[in-house]
């Protein structure tokens, strides 16, 4: 469980062409007004799982801190470990609970992105054609 709680993946595309492309207004340069969007809205969500994953990476921080302080390591600790210090710290349980919460999010966002990088990819398919 506490190998669970460690795994901390984080979603950070390559935006070197796309970020060049906007601060030379070159963004224009795309005849597809639907594939310019499209390109647009996958880098707006990028740009918000990054913000999320801000969020959550300090949630974790703190987890991660309060763990230690509880006799918990970042590995090998069995759940009944982890109830138990969850039973007896509030803090902790608060923790866990918050990094349970974002967790979801987090797979919100990453489906999102998945969805958005999907219809990107056949858009640009199209385009090519």
């Amino acid at each position: 469980a506490s190998e669970v709680l460690i795994n901390l993946p984080q979603f950070d595309p390559a935006r070197h062409t796309y970020e060049a492309l906007l601060s030379t207004g070159d963004i224009g340069i795309l005849q597809d007004v639907t594939l310019s969007r499209k390109i647009q809205a996958y880098y707006a969500n990028a740009i918000e799982v990054r913000n999320l994953y801000g969020t959550i990476k300090l949630n974790h921080e703190e987890l991660m801190k309060t763990m230690h302080q509880s006799g918990l390591s970042v590995g090998g600790d069995v759940l009944d470990d982890l109830v138990a210090v969850a039973a007896a710290d509030s803090t902790f349980a608060a923790l866990l609970r918050s990094h349970f919460a974002y967790s979801g999010f987090q797979i919100r966002a990453m489906t999102n992105a998945r969805r958005l990088a999907e219809e990107l990819v056949v858009a640009i398919k199209e385009e090519k054609n």
